[in-house]
């Protein structure tokens, strides 16, 4: 009896997702009837906005899907998605793009990268959208288009979208708190997702579960869809965040690391971006706490890093203080307020500004891997990836500056504008003002030339080049230490 009941019970609440999906792809039918779509939700009395967020709940969605995979109902489903993106408000894109994301014929994603496309010119291009209408349904449509194209198997959309979550706290919170409505981790939001519960590190059980599943399996099938590495960065996003709060136990802890280390060790490809967010992530976890404050103490420490070729050059004699990483830093940096106006164009406010901090973060990785000759590449090797776990470190409270901070190493990496340019100028002048510090400390005569000309050639900046021809005018004719102590 007992069994009975039981199977009654689990067949009644499976027949109510079906039953919905098909009420749900009936009305869409007729949305899309010329005739009926203007009155298809007074006459049932159904209301519009509550049909639509119907269409986001998980259940009922994946028996849309299922029914979508007779071409009459995708047909139909399709139609009404281009109907909805026409006719309705802004902020109904989001259930247009989200219904073209469940095609699953290739005649249907077809159909769907067209919409996606047209979608994609308002979506993407801010100057498009007046300011009244960044809002967080805005965001929500833009979210919806890059997670339909990657269930498309966009990997071009699902590079951009990661990379939009992870350098982006407000993307961040608006990608948790929209999975927690998702699977209904929020308390009463039913099928809705309006939006209005923010994550604050609450129950997260059914999301934990669903998106452990999905990591689980394309660990045991070693195989990546571009989705699951949606899934990944969010399960672990809820994880970096629930863990800033102190919510996580110890056992907790050591078992989301050990999951990390399981992906890491697998063959999912994860891409750079995400592999640099798990790294950030699974370094977090081996601590008990660990917010913004222990990340601004890791990246103070080249502040205290010696700047290698120094120490080659034993510039360490008679407890002198050699300089650091940071240093070196700020010396660049100062370079450049005091000599913006001598350059021809002089520097705008806005240039200084940019190549100040494009300085300021060239050598930050370092605060990691440490300083390194530049015949070691294999050190240098690791410099990218470690920009990419710093980057990632926005997510924590207080540090959304810390997005910027790839994009300016790169700028400086590659000098392929006149800012970037530049600021590998100042930071060549900087080691030769260095130099005549450090002049009367060099080991040789010859090891002073080659420091300083080694840098003074890679100077392309005429005005800068003629300062550092001065200090080398300068520092040529000063002695050695070893001489002054002979004489």
């Amino acid at each position: 009896m007992t069994d009975t009941r039981a199977t009654s019970r689990f067949f009644h609440a499976l027949s109510k997702p079906a039953l919905i999906a098909k009420a749900v792809v009936y009305i869409l039918g007729e949305f899309n009837n010329p005739k009926s779509s203007s009155a298809i939700f007074k006459s049932t009395g159904i209301n519009e906005e509550l049909f639509l967020s119907l269409v986001f709940g998980n259940d009922v969605n994946s028996a849309v899907k299922d029914l979508m995979a007779d071409q009459r109902v995708e047909d139909a489903v399709l139609s009404a998605a281009h109907k909805i993106s026409d006719t309705l408000e802004p902020a109904s894109l989001s259930y247009a793009l989200y219904l073209f994301g469940r095609a699953r014929s290739e005649r249907g994603r077809l159909r769907a990268e067209k919409a996606f496309d047209t979608a994609a010119q308002v979506l993407l291009d801010p100057g498009t959208i007046s300011p009244s209408e960044q809002t967080k349904f805005w965001r929500l449509a833009r979210r919806s288009l890059y997670i339909s194209r990657s269930l498309n198997g966009d990997k071009k959309a699902t590079d951009s979208y990661i990379a939009a979550v992870i350098s982006d706290p407000y993307e961040d919170r608006l990608n948790r708190s929209f999975h927690l409505e998702y699977y209904r981790d929020h308390n009463a939001t039913g099928v809705t997702v309006a939006l209005d519960h923010e994550d604050r590190g609450g129950n997260w059980r059914r999301t934990r579960q669903l998106l452990g599943r999905r990591i689980e399996a394309a660990i045991s099938s070693g195989t990546t869809g571009e989705y699951d590495r949606i899934c990944i960065l969010t399960y672990f996003s809820l994880v970096r965040y629930r863990h800033e709060l102190a919510k996580l136990s110890t056992e907790q802890r050591e078992q989301e690391a050990g999951l990390i280390k399981r992906l890491m060790a697998s063959n999912v490809t994860l891409g750079p971006e995400l592999s640099a967010f798990l790294i950030m992530v699974e370094h977090a976890l081996s601590r008990e706490l660990y917010s913004s404050l222990d990340a601004v103490v890791e990246l103070f420490a080249t502040k205290a890093i010696p700047r290698i070729g120094w120490v080659d050059r034993q510039m360490t004699a008679e407890k002198q203080v050699v300089e650091s990483v940071a240093s070196h830093a700020y010396g660049a940096m100062l370079l450049v307020d005091l000599l913006s106006e001598r350059l021809t164009p002089k520097l705008d406010p806005k240039e200084t500004t940019q190549i100040i901090r494009i300085l300021l973060y060239h050598d930050i990785a370092e605060a990691y891997i440490g300083d390194y000759r530049p015949t070691d590449g294999e050190t240098k090797s690791k410099e990218i990836p470690t920009m990419h776990r710093i980057a990632a470190l926005a997510t924590y409270q207080h540090l959304p500056g810390l997005a910027a901070s790839f994009s300016h190493f790169q700028r400086f990496e590659t000098g392929a504008d006149r800012c970037a340019s530049l600021a590998r100028d100042f930071d060549k002048l900087d080691a030769v003002f260095q130099a005549l510090v450090y002049a009367n400390h060099f080991p040789t005569l010859d090891n002073r030339r080659q420091f300083v000309t080694g840098n003074k050639e890679r100077i392309s900046d005429p005005v800068l080049r003629e300062i550092a021809d001065e200090i080398w005018r300068r520092i040529e004719k000063m002695p050695l230490k070893s001489t002054t102590a002979a004489s």
